[in-house]
């Protein structure tokens, strides 16, 4: 049976792939490099708080909510998986989700910082999954969200030293870091998308 360690030490290394820290780092300067130090550290704790909780509040109704349009789970799964491998595919190319009109909007904070960059359909579809697998054990439950506000907090603390950070390590190690995680999501998603046509069609589920 599984522990609730075991549960979140996994959700933990699966949240910080997919909400990459590096990866966000290099986005957030780029959006807000018209703010000042004062207004780019509270968009990054504003930023990080409305994602956690995002996150969180669809992980747990997620599953419930999908019951409720008529959606399986395993059918989830596997669209969350092909979603999650094209956003692997982009982090090995290199490719950043971004575009004009995100980059000179006022206020990046909900949109696109806190979603989808934080808190993207993979973060979701992982959410959703790891409270899918917790069986409702407070347990467990409790250790994917732990393990969910240690990521974002991580995130914070580099979007804090956002700056820093870039100097310190550069643009092509961050580049190398960004396509090596993009690896291992692709795998994640792959495990997802096998997962989902397992219960599928050989479970009856």
């Amino acid at each position: 049976m599984v522990s609730y360690l075991d549960i979140g030490k996994r959700a933990f290394i699966s949240f910080l792939t997919i909400s990459n820290p590096l990866l966000i780092v290099s986005l957030f300067i780029s959006l807000t490099r018209k703010y000042s130090s004062a207004q780019r550290k509270s968009t990054a704790l504003k930023g990080v708080l409305i994602a956690f909780c995002l996150l969180v509040v669809i992980s747990w109704g997620g599953e419930p909510l999908l019951s409720l349009i008529g959606i399986s789970f395993p059918s989830f799964k596997i669209a969350g998986g092909l979603l999650l491998f094209l956003s692997g595919i982009n982090m090995v190319t290199a490719k950043e989700e971004e575009d004009d009109e995100s980059m000179s909007a006022a206020d990046v904070t909900v949109f696109p910082l806190a979603m989808p960059f934080i808190a993207g359909p993979g973060a979701m579809t992982i959410g959703i999954s790891f409270m899918e697998e917790s069986h409702g054990d407070f347990s467990k439950i409790c250790a994917i969200i732990v393990a969910i506000a240690s990521v974002f907090f991580l995130n914070w603390v580099c979007m804090h030293h956002a700056e820093r950070l870039m100097r310190l390590l550069g643009r092509k190690t961050l580049d190398i870091v960004v396509r090596l995680l993009g690896m291992i999501v692709t795998t994640i998603a792959v495990e997802l998308v096998i997962s989902g046509v397992r219960a599928t069609f050989f479970t009856g589920s």
